[in-house]
């Protein structure tokens, strides 16, 4: 058989961009953020996976769609630059480099902003995670906006502590404010980030398979049931928001975050499953 060649995927300049500008706007640091760093500093693996090579996505939102790419060098990891383009009007001349007090992980996530409805100001969400353990939701305005901003408002900005709760495995939010991250003991812990009281209900929740047991952040603690979170996406289906979380064991998992559930299990190395 004659060999062939397959094109995976290639990275090419958009037109204009060698003059775009990069506006700097630092993500402030906080009491979490030293002593999570010298926490990671001295165990064995990093509560959040690292960045280990260039990693960039794009989503769409609104209509006629305004189209924000981010990427993520790994030559400079604490780094995330943010471009915003729309077919209705001319090529930015500038992008946004959000900086942050610590390297980030490659599990970030960009929406709509559906906790402000309608707000003008910040349409967008940024979920961001550090390798130290440090949880990010960032309230985000147009680029434009920040031509002449040194940093961010305290309004625009929450954050949580997760480096006890690790490591994380898997990552997916949705644009309420509700951030799951997969683990590696095969549990989810849901962070209501889109609330700025940390004391309020549903703050930090956590979905495993302890039937019949409620259980809160290091009370109680049971053997592994299920392997690794693998992979998890969150989908609203007749109004409720469904995470679908695939375990590296080969388990599926479906969960009901509006009452904490699971719905549905079935293991996807069954003999019995064709494909």
């Amino acid at each position: 058989m004659g060999s062939r060649s397959i094109l995976v995927g290639m990275e090419v300049p958009i037109i204009g961009s060698d003059s775009l500008k990069w506006i700097e706007v630092p993500v402030p640091s906080s009491s979490s953020g030293p002593s999570d760093a010298s926490a990671f500093a001295s165990a064995d693996a990093p509560c959040v996976p690292p960045v280990t090579e260039d990693c960039s996505s794009s989503i769409a939102i609104g209509d006629p769609p305004t189209y924000l790419i981010w990427k993520i060098h790994k030559n400079l990891p604490h780094a995330l630059e943010l471009l915003e383009l729309s077919a209705s009007k001319d090529f930015s001349k500038v992008g946004l480099r959000i900086t942050f007090p610590d390297a980030l992980s490659p599990l970030l996530l960009l929406c709509k902003n559906e906790i402000d409805v309608g707000s003008r100001s910040h349409p967008y969400l940024l979920y961001a995670l550090t390798v130290s353990g440090v949880a990010y939701l960032l309230r985000l305005g147009p680029i434009s906006n920040y031509v002449s901003r040194s940093g961010f408002r305290l309004d625009e900005l929450a954050e949580f502590n997760v480096n006890a709760y690790g490591p994380v495995t898997s990552a997916a939010a949705i644009p309420s404010g509700c951030l799951v991250l997969g683990r590696g003991d095969g549990s989810l812990a849901c962070l209501q980030l889109g609330s700025l009281d940390p004391s309020a209900p549903g703050f930090v929740r956590e979905l495993r398979d302890d039937s019949g047991i409620g259980r809160l952040w290091g009370f109680m603690s049971r053997g592994r049931m299920v392997g690794a979170v693998q992979d998890l996406v969150i989908s609203v289906i007749h109004g409720k928001p469904l995470v679908f979380v695939l375990h590296s064991d080969g388990m599926l998992r479906v969960w009901d975050l509006s009452c904490h559930s699971r719905l549905f299990s079935n293991n996807m190395n069954s003999p019995t499953l064709a494909g």
